[in-house]
């Protein structure tokens, strides 16, 4: 597209600019016939055009283009880039390409200049703390000329990180430096040290760190892991996760031959954290990864020693999962679940048992058979009568008898042989009966939500069950439509348990929509006329 100055008229200053300032190759300054001469107004057209638009590298380039054939002194254009001032020289420092334009300047006029640079983007990237960038221009500018190695950059460096540690960039320079063969690889662990005291979740020290151990042999990595067992006493350490993640680190490093003994120290080192922490699931996962990768275990004392720990606390649920990992790695279900039953004959109600059991028998088991199966549930309903508030006990019927909704005689077995004692219990003047209710239904609904239907028995036991609840929420002044089965359960539940109210109205559509015959009853008493003509 031609350019607007040839309309007939010469373009001005401000529109050769733009023009200039908005050209991305170098061919379509002849293309839009702009051609340069070498004079001093190529000079300041181009640099008019760099202060509108910084970062466009084709004019930098076609600066350097028009020194080298203007044979202009690079001293002074040097001196004239440096002196730069205000907003707009603010705005150019902060661009990689004005570094390395000077660079290119510096490196042109010798190893002063050059020396002068780097001492004024250190001085501009102290006076800009927060701008990271910055130190990824630095960066890129010493690779790009292979400056030679200037004393007392560690020094400033360090510096810089302790008095601003998050600096990203000011770590990936020392990342770079430190690549060096010469690098006193113990001073830098020491430096990672200080920085950690003052903050422990530094991603950018740890992964420093990590760097550096990499390059150590193995005495050193072992005197390293000796040395990090000192630090575990204090709290923000041992729950930090990167502590963690560096032992793996360099624990995976150690050859194979090695593995065994490592393997026995990681696990004690995980031990006594545990003994301080009982609940630390970065150590708990140590020693997960300890197990896996260095292949190493003597699976009766992890589980005699995570029995121990469950004794003391049933509800420590990093300890249950640690089993559970062990059964899937390992095996022994059996065992485990005679120890589930061992808790719950202590505690009826511990959730993580429920939980562990459910996992062996429905999760682990690949083929449940219908013998085992009937155990369960009748080990299930025995537990329901010893608490009927017990929800998890409830939930762990449903979990047994969802697959084999088809068996509604099992099921039936199952609410006749705890309906009656509920019933005699809500009728005994029992304080709580919200939490009966919402077991009993809740369970009816999930199970209808899956294709139980109930026998006529069940169905008036039901149905007596709904108007006493009914009966209770009506003198609380909320009105229940006794039109609708389903409609009626739902209700209740949504009034008895309002926090899983869009979970039971979810389970009331699913059930209309599967089960449209049902729901069309007139009345609920019809619902157990359907129940006995579809077990018949």
């Amino acid at each position: 597209m031609a350019p607007p100055w040839w309309a007939g008229r010469k373009p001005s200053e401000d529109e050769q600019v733009r023009q200039i300032a908005s050209i991305r190759r170098l061919r379509d300054l002849v293309d839009n016939g702009f051609c340069f001469g070498i004079s001093e107004n190529s000079f300041h057209l181009i640099l008019k055009a760099i202060m509108l638009k910084p970062r466009n590298q084709l004019l930098w380039e076609t600066r350097r283009w028009l020194l080298q054939a203007y044979g202009r002194s690079r001293k002074l254009e040097l001196e004239y880039f440096r002196t730069l001032d205000g907003e707009a020289g603010d705005i150019l420092k902060k661009s990689y390409e004005i570094w390395f334009h000077r660079f290119w300047l510096a490196k042109a006029i010798g190893p002063e200049a050059t020396k002068q640079e780097v001492d004024s983007i250190k001085n501009f990237l102290v006076t800009n703390p927060d701008d990271s960038r910055l130190w990824y221009i630095f960066i890129d500018i010493v690779q790009q000329f292979r400056l030679p190695d200037l004393g007392g950059e560690f020094k400033f460096v360090d510096n810089f990180l302790t008095n601003h540690p998050m600096a990203c960039g000011a770590w990936a320079y020392r990342k770079l430096l430190g690549q060096s063969p010469f690098t006193n690889k113990l001073e830098a662990l020491k430096f990672t040290d200080g920085i950690l005291l003052g903050n422990v979740n530094n991603l950018d020290a740890w992964t420093h760190r990590n760097d550096i151990c990499d390059m150590l042999d193995l005495n050193e990595k072992n005197k390293e892991l000796e040395d990090m067992k000192y630090v575990y006493a204090h709290e923000d350490y041992r729950t930090c996760k990167y502590f963690w993640y560096s032992r793996h680190f360099i624990a995976a490093s150690f050859p194979k031959e090695l593995s065994t003994n490592l393997a026995n120290l990681e696990l004690q080192f995980s031990r006594e954290v545990l003994l301080l922490d009982i609940k630390n699931c970065y150590a708990w996962f140590h020693r997960r990864w300890v197990f896996k990768i260095l292949g190493t275990i003597d699976k009766e004392d992890e589980l005699k020693w995570t029995r121990h720990i469950i004794e003391k606390d049933v509800n420590n649920r990093f300890a249950w999962f640690h089993r559970k990992w062990l059964v899937k790695e390992f095996g022994g279900s059996d065992d485990e679940l005679e120890f589930c039953n061992e808790i719950l004959q202590k505690d009826v109600c511990c959730a993580l048992a429920w939980n562990q059991r459910a996992f062996l028998v429905l999760e682990y088991a690949e083929n449940l058979s219908d013998e085992m199966r009937e155990a369960e549930v009748k080990y299930a309903t025995r537990a329901i009568s010893r608490d009927p508030k017990n929800e998890f006990a409830w939930k762990y019927l449903v979990l047994l008898c969802t697959p084999c909704v088809c068996y509604d005689s099992m099921i039936d077995e199952v609410f006749f042989s705890l309906l009656s004692p509920i019933m005699n219990v809500i009728n005994g003047g029992v304080k709580d009966k919200s939490s009966l209710f919402v077991n009993v239904l809740g369970t009816l609904l999930e199970l209808s939500c899956c294709g139980y239907r109930p026998s006529q028995c069940i169905g008036d036991m039901i149905t007596k069950l709904c108007l006493k609840a009914s009966g209770m929420m009506m003198s609380s002044g909320l009105k229940v439509p006794v039109s609708d089965f389903i409609n009626i359960i739902s209700t209740i539940l949504v009034y008895d348990d309002p926090t899983k109210a869009h979970f039971w109205e979810c389970l009331k559509s699913e059930i209309i929509t599967n089960y449209a015959s049902i729901c069309s009853s007139g009345s609920v008493e019809q619902l157990g006329q359907n129940g006995v003509e579809n077990q018949s």
